[in-house]
């Protein structure tokens, strides 16, 4: 018996879309082929003979140390623009009547009352809310921070690296991918949805008013006339639709009536010249 899956979701389809770059020098192709399940995606990529300088540096990435204390700065970059306190400052001092501060011992002097002292996660978890977006990255600098801090850790590094960006993926798969993905698209659709729809409605419009002025050309009687002129264009009015895949959704086609009502529109703003 199949194993069932970890939940019950849907989960949403996989995309797969490929694309050839190509170094203008060496005339090097690199083939990348990119991945997408709902909000998860992954690239990979394969170089010809003539790509192995790009090949190699791709190989030659900095090692996980650097790269973990990169992605560590960047989050003290993050904390200090939302004015937040960040491990680059670890202690802060409050004088009596005044806000908190860094502390600088050159112009605080020791540590002695009145004043207040505190430190940076301290300062953070006063100025945050249990699990924000800005609480939660201060925490997790603050562990990355003393991982890396971890005499011998440097071997294991990139093994832990794998690991965590595993299960970021795992924790995000599944039910997690299913309604983000879910979320993302009605949001999209409801961007969309009233602007495509405008965009449609003008079109048959002009489907409408291009067929009317052909008419009149050839049958002036009709002219001004947008019941009888509707009856007669309606047939080739749906027929163009269908052709363009503008009919409207969930009917064979426009009515007589809803046809003549584009017409009253078009009549009352002048805008068909028959000459």
């Amino acid at each position: 018996m199949a194993k069932k899956p970890l939940n019950q979701f849907a989960e949403p389809p996989l995309v797969v879309t490929t694309r050839t770059r190509v170094n203008r020098a060496t005339r090097g192709k690199i083939n990348v082929t990119a991945l997408q399940r709902g909000i998860l995606r992954r690239e990979e990529r394969t170089f010809d003979s003539r790509s192995f300088e790009e090949f190699a540096k791709a190989m030659c990435a900095p090692p996980t140390r650097q790269r973990l204390e990169k992605l560590c700065d960047l989050w003290r970059d993050q904390l200090e623009e939302w004015g937040l306190p960040s491990d680059r400052q670890h202690s802060w001092v409050k004088i009596p009547g005044g806000d908190w501060e860094p502390y600088d011992e050159k112009f605080h002097g020791p540590f002695r009352p009145p004043y207040s002292f505190s430190l940076w996660t301290k300062r953070l978890e006063a100025l945050t809310e249990p699990l924000s977006e800005k609480r939660l990255l201060g925490e997790a600098l603050w562990d990355l921070d003393q991982l890396l801090k971890r005499k011998g850790i440097d071997e294991h590094l990139w093994h832990i690296a794998q690991l965590v960006s595993s299960m970021g993926t795992l924790r995000i798969a599944g039910a997690t991918n299913a309604m983000a993905a879910a979320g993302m698209a009605a949001r999209n659709g409801r961007l969309l949805g009233p602007k495509a729809r405008r965009a449609k409605a003008a079109i048959r419009h002009e489907v409408i008013k291009d067929l009317a002025a052909r008419l009149w050309a050839i049958a002036p009687k009709y002219e001004g006339d947008a019941s009888n002129t509707a009856a007669t264009i309606a047939y080739d009015v749906n027929s163009e639709l269908a052709k363009r895949d503008l009919l409207p959704a969930g009917k064979d086609g426009m009515s007589v009536k809803t046809v003549a009502d584009h017409l009253r529109t078009i009549i009352g703003d002048k805008r068909i010249r028959t000459g």
